[in-house]
């Protein structure tokens, strides 16, 4: 237990708005030495971005229950706003007031970027929420493995490059729409 307060001590902070400090690799190396056999797959699965199906320890279950409505919210709000009939699994699955509306604020953003950072925002909150007031525990590790997959996810946005792949796609659309 004390490799884990040296871990939790030597971590970077991670903030959603500054860049990446640390490397997934270089992160899940210092945990393969620091935590336990059990625990340091726990957090690998939440580094890499894999499915957890043991659901035994809380931070995992609530965060998968969270996943669960995130994910519902999504599909129903985007059938919605495109006016479609929401998928019968998806109607059905539980849902959270407080999620739906920031995922609705979400969809509402003046472009794709801004939409992505906003749900990616969203998921970066609930990691913090399910960490909160844990020091050196499990938690710290499996929500700085989450929140790190997300800085690495939004470090891959290139915003001038997805506007030029936008006007690309739109004059593709434009030449296909009069030849038709």
């Amino acid at each position: 237990m004390a490799s884990y307060y040296y871990l939790a001590a030597s971590l970077t902070d991670l903030k959603f708005d500054a860049p990446l400090p640390i490397t997934t690799e270089d992160f899940l190396a210092s945990c393969r030495f620091a935590l336990s056999s059990k625990h340091y797959r726990l957090v690998e699965a939440c580094a890499l971005g894999h499915p957890i199906a043991d659901s035994s320890h809380p931070f995992i279950a609530a965060w998968n229950q969270f996943d669960r409505v995130f994910t519902a919210s999504l599909v129903v709000q985007r059938s919605l706003k495109l006016k479609k009939d929401v998928p019968l699994l998806w109607s059905e699955q539980k849902r959270d007031k407080g999620v739906d509306e920031a995922v609705k604020e979400a969809l509402l953003a003046a472009n794709p970027l801004e939409m992505e950072l906003a749900l990616m925002k969203l998921a970066w909150q609930e990691a913090d929420r399910l960490k909160a007031l844990k020091v050196f525990e499990l938690e710290v590790f499996l929500a700085y493995a989450i929140q790190l997959r997300i800085l690495e996810r939004k470090a891959l946005f290139v915003q001038a490059s997805g506007e030029q792949e936008f006007k690309r796609l739109f004059v593709e659309m434009e030449s296909h729409n009069r030849s038709i």
